[in-house]
């Protein structure tokens, strides 16, 4: 009879531990999604407003947008092809669009999504032609996560 007692109690004590290993995982999870969503990144153990100022945050997106974006080329206006203009540097790009930048919890429609803390709204005019005669504004949204990394899930509205 002692051995179905000792076999009961080892049977017990595993499921003991079973239930307390996956308790304390999800406690780990919950924790962990807590911590992202607050803005911390694990990579570099620290928060995102102490990797990045929202200034630099928002230069990283203006560039990314104007390297990695898909914005025409070239734009065919009364039957006269006009090519892309880039942008100098930074400089000429923030002093052409002042307010082109905006920090937003959802993207369009309120789109959200758990890797993301958030979003950059862009909105910034294109030019085309040797003489900048033709422009164009550009709308869309660049997704960043708690590290600062930008993202190319941008959604145009």
């Amino acid at each position: 009879m002692s051995d179905n007692g000792e076999t009961s109690k080892e049977k017990l004590t595993v499921s003991f531990y079973i239930l307390w290993s996956v308790v304390g995982l999800m406690l780990f999870y919950a924790l962990f999604s807590i911590f992202r969503e607050k803005g911390f990144c694990f990579n570099k153990m620290a928060f995102l407003q102490d990797i990045y100022t929202e200034q630099q945050l928002v230069d990283k997106a203006i560039l990314y947008s104007l390297n990695e974006v898909e914005i025409p080329f070239n734009i065919i206006d009364n039957e006269q092809t006009r090519k892309k203009i880039n942008y100098l540097n930074l400089e000429e790009f923030k002093k052409i669009n002042p307010n082109c930048c905006q920090f937003t919890k959802s993207a369009a429609e309120n789109y959200t999504h758990p890797d993301y803390n958030g979003f950059i709204k862009m909105e910034y005019v294109t030019f085309y032609g040797e003489e900048k005669d033709f422009s164009q504004v550009n709308h869309f949204y660049i997704a960043y996560d708690s590290c600062g990394n930008l993202h190319h899930r941008y959604l145009r509205y």
